[in-house]
């Protein structure tokens, strides 16, 4: 399965994140920020890294721009959660994020973006059960968050 660095300011959301693709049986490491996130890429590259765009230290656009310069293979998929923040989006796109997510992001998007790029194996991690489970945590605390990870594993 895949390596896959997952960098964000959101502990929460790293956790949840985690649980979701190591039960089907990808690495995950974690950062949480961006020039944590670059160092542990540097250190070790991954197969897929899933960024935040808004993080204190280094943002995501950074990020973005850092592993596309210095690792033209480096796959990375941009997200935000923050309201009325499409622009961000679209820059990481620019900056060569292969991929955008609005936060919550749903089933729909995730295969929109499957069909587009034609590499299914990048999201075959993302069950449906586990992207209602995803999108329990932007509606959720940090309690509710527990409770969905555990009944994932």
């Amino acid at each position: 399965m895949a390596s896959i660095l997952v960098i964000d300011d959101d502990e929460a959301l790293r956790l949840l994140l985690r649980e979701m693709l190591e039960a089907d049986g990808h690495q995950v490491r974690e950062a949480a920020n961006g020039r944590e996130g670059l160092a542990f890429y540097r250190a070790q590259p991954a197969d897929l890294v899933i960024t935040d765009i808004l993080m204190p230290e280094q943002d995501g656009m950074e990020v973005i721009l850092e592993l596309t310069r210095e690792f033209l293979d480096a796959r990375v998929i941009a997200m935000t959660g923050a309201s009325g923040e499409q622009n961000f989006l679209s820059v990481a796109k620019l900056f060569g994020a292969r991929h955008i997510l609005e936060k919550p992001f749903g089933a729909d998007q995730i295969r929109r973006i499957n069909d587009e790029e034609g590499i299914k194996w990048l999201f075959s991690f993302l069950s449906a059960d586990k992207l209602k489970s995803y999108c329990l945590y932007e509606a959720a605390n940090a309690e509710a968050i527990r409770i969905a990870a555990k009944r994932l594993s």
